[in-house]
């Protein structure tokens, strides 16, 4: 202890201090914790009625009129839950066990009970869908899946579907000048598709903080695409990572959410010239790969796809499309892309 008074009563008020911030600090992170137990608890046990209610509902439906009203619900889109009946069990990567993870699974098993009685056999797993390895191979981009599983990215096989027509180009332009314009894009590509990202997660200060660094046009291309995100709603993933073993291959979402009412997947694209519909095949393909790769992996069906371009040139261009009509270019892109490595291994 200091030896003067003034110092004795210093060091009391600092300790006084010090600890009313430690308690303080702990009163804190306790009521946190009880608020966000309450929270999980009031979420878990409203969503455990909801779903009772639709068990319910499909139970008392005539069987002959049930696939009819699930794929009416299907096409009116949800907020809060989709309704999926499969042939088989769907097998998804669980997370990690959280304090809350059963906490929410006993409040919807005993929610549910309330209302239709126990089910023996329900299974409530928790997931996400961001658990996929990135590989970079002298082919292209690979994605090694939990199961150990590497499959080629959508952009890959696309790539090189395109890749005669690349290599025109560059011909024709000379080597400099297409190696000149491809940074440009992909610079500005990635710039505004950032953008879009924070927007949509409301991250206000990082668009912010960004659109700050933006050229005159950049930035006005950037708010052109702005008031195209005008109708995404409810979104399901940003930069979600997803895979098929059907399809056998790999790639990020940029988004699925709903457009205009519509469980979509959604693509940002920034293009120098306009982009009519013949011109974005690819595009098109690589929105139904996910669309099939997210029902895989979640049982949830999603069968419109929107691909969302900001122009230099001509302003904005929203393509929406039907999943299923761009599939079988998808089919023949990849086994042609197969075909390509297995006689680039003989």
């Amino acid at each position: 202890m200091p030896s003067t008074v003034v110092g004795r009563m210093t060091s009391v008020l600092f300790v006084g201090i010090f600890l009313a911030q430690i308690l303080g600090a702990w009163l804190w992170v306790g009521q946190l914790q009880t608020s966000e137990r309450e929270r999980m608890i009031e979420v878990s046990q409203a969503m455990g009625a909801r779903i009772a209610q639709t068990v319910k509902f499909f139970e008392e439906l005539p069987k002959e009129y049930r696939h009819i009203v699930l794929d009416q619900l299907r096409d009116m889109g949800g907020t809060r839950f989709f309704v999926s009946v499969n042939k088989q069990y769907i097998a998804l990567i669980p997370i990690q066990e959280s304090q809350f993870s059963n906490l929410v699974r006993n409040n919807l098993k005993t929610s549910m009970a309330a209302q239709i009685g126990q089910i023996d056999s329900m299974e409530i797993v928790f997931v996400d869908f961001d658990n996929l390895k990135t590989v970079n191979t002298d082919n292209g981009r690979r994605y090694e899946t939990p199961d150990g599983k590497l499959y080629p990215s959508v952009t890959t096989i696309l790539a090189h579907k395109n890749k005669p027509f690349i290599n025109a180009w560059r011909k024709r332009v000379g080597a400099k000048e297409a190696d000149k314009i491809s940074r440009q894009s992909a610079a500005r590509g990635t710039s505004i598709h950032k953008l879009v990202e924070y927007r949509l997660l409301n991250e206000s200060s990082k668009e912010e903080a960004g659109r700050k660094t933006l050229n005159p046009l950049n930035e006005e291309m950037y708010s052109v695409m702005v008031e195209m995100l005008s109708k995404i709603d409810n979104i399901r993933g940003i930069e979600t990572k997803l895979y098929s073993d059907h399809l056998r291959l790999a790639g990020q979402a940029d988004c699925i959410a709903e457009y205009d009412g519509r469980l979509s997947v959604i693509d940002f694209k920034t293009s120098k010239k306009r982009k009519v519909r013949s011109h974005c095949y690819n595009y098109f393909m690589q929105c139904s790969a996910y669309a099939i790769m997210f029902e895989e992996r979640t049982g949830i069906p999603i069968d419109q796809t929107v691909v969302l371009i900001t122009q230099e040139d001509d302003g904005p261009m929203i393509h929406v499309e039907k999943r299923d009509e761009f599939v079988p270019q998808l089919l023949e892109a990849r086994d042609a892309y197969e075909e390509y490595l297995k006689t680039s291994a003989s």
